[in-house]
């Protein structure tokens, strides 16, 4: 919920929210790569695909 909060509120100040979308981005992405609980990979796949839907076009 909050993921897709923040991804909706870059459309409206950019500036003050992409260095900290950027750094999520990076720990889901790393998350996913190196974890090798199912689990964790799981979660990050869909973090990863809410952040991508509410994210600006």
């Amino acid at each position: 919920l909050a993921l897709c909060t923040v991804g909706r509120l870059s459309a409206a100040n950019p500036a003050y929210i992409m260095p900290s979308l950027r750094k999520v981005l990076i720990q889901i992405l790393t998350e996913l790569e190196h974890s090798g609980i199912g689990r964790n990979k799981e979660q990050s796949a869909k973090m990863l695909g809410h952040l991508g839907a509410n994210a600006p076009r």
